[in-house]
């Protein structure tokens, strides 16, 4: 499910998707625009896993790849931030999944 995208972008977006490695393609279950402080290309996913990946639109294709490896590592739930980099933040109690 794609939320806050025109046409156009959410087309754009199912392509970028289908390039993703079978297994994350598998746990996506929502990409949301979140177009986040001066990123307006910034999207919001939503795993099946109970976590969350906030990437750019354009250089997800290529980061998401890291997210298993990530995933494997860490304990809990949080959110994969694969923006500039990759890193893991898990959701504090009050915020929790």
């Amino acid at each position: 499910m794609f939320t806050g995208f025109s046409a156009g972008e959410a087309g754009k977006l199912a392509q970028t998707l289908s390039r993703f490695p079978a297994v994350v393609r598998r746990t996506t279950s929502e990409v949301t625009a979140s177009r986040g402080e001066g990123n307006p290309y910034q999207i919001t996913m939503t795993m099946t896993d109970g976590n969350t990946v906030v990437a750019d639109s354009r250089t997800v294709a290529k980061q998401i790849k890291y997210y298993p490896s990530i995933i494997a590592q860490v304990k809990g739930k949080g959110t994969v931030d694969l923006e500039v980099g990759a890193y893991f933040k898990p959701y504090s109690k009050s915020t929790s999944k």
